[in-house]
């Protein structure tokens, strides 16, 4: 994925997220398993990581990037915000058609 994708994908949850999830880091001990008690805490971590990623892309910091945007895709999965295909919809190369089974 090119870079200003990664960016452009980062900015659209943030924003999408910011409103009702105040970003906010995760805690050193974690918050533990997911669960819809503290789903509020995972998507405030998301909103958190969601507006953090374009900074690891612009200090040259791809695969840190890369590894949070799936890390944030996934909370997105869980929680019901997101599909699997919008996911990889989204994630797509421009051009490109959706094939469930590629």
């Amino acid at each position: 994925m090119k870079k200003e994708k990664v960016i452009a994908i980062s900015v659209e949850y943030a924003e999408m997220l910011k409103s009702r999830y105040p970003p906010a880091r995760m805690p050193d001990e974690g918050l533990g398993e997911y669960q819809e008690a503290n789903k509020a805490a995972w998507l405030s971590h998301a909103s958190y990581m969601a507006q953090e990623i374009p900074n690891f892309i612009e200090a040259d910091r791809y695969g840190k990037a890369m590894r949070w945007l799936g890390y944030l895709q996934a909370i997105l999965t869980m929680a019901g915000i997101v599909t699997l295909k919008q996911l990889k919809t989204m994630n797509m190369p421009e051009g490109a058609t959706y094939d469930r089974d590629a």
